[in-house]
């Protein structure tokens, strides 16, 4: 702006002084803060307008009415980006779903406390002999537990 060293302020003060007086320099200071503080708020309102007229028609639309972009490559990305937002949800409801229907153990369904296991079958796998198996009609070896060849 203006290159006014500190020698150069005060000797303009001085004359502002010796041409004012003492009783009207405060008058004129303040009338001059005044002057500057409007010269900024013009310019600064002037800087606004320039700016948005330099602005492209097209973009100052599109930024106001949030228009989707005409370019192509946006576009596709802004789909893709949806389509995966979509597919998060639904995984995550799938998830969701799918701890509500799973038991909480293999025995959830049993009300008696004994397994839901076929029969003849324990749930720590060990096998069964087949003579106290209920629905057993072959005859066995108790001691063996091999069926009979009578």
């Amino acid at each position: 702006m203006l290159n006014i060293g500190g020698g150069e302020l005060l000797l303009i003060l001085l004359v502002a002084l010796v041409v004012l007086g003492p009783d009207k320099l405060p008058d004129a200071a303040r009338q001059a803060g005044r002057v500057v503080n409007e010269f900024r708020r013009i310019s600064s309102g002037f800087q606004t307008e320039l700016r948005n007229a330099m602005k492209d028609p097209v973009a100052a639309a599109l930024e106001e009415r949030q228009i989707p972009s005409p370019d192509p490559m946006a576009a596709y990305v802004r789909q893709e980006e949806e389509k995966q937002a979509r597919a998060a949800e639904e995984a995550a409801a799938d998830a969701d779903e799918a701890a509500t229907d799973v038991p909480d153990s293999p025995d959830a369904g049993a009300t008696t406390g004994e397994s839901t296991a076929p029969d003849g079958i324990t749930d720590d796998a060990t096998p069964v002999d087949a003579a106290s198996a209920p629905d057993s009609d072959v005859p066995t070896d108790p001691e063996a537990g091999i069926p009979s060849d009578r």
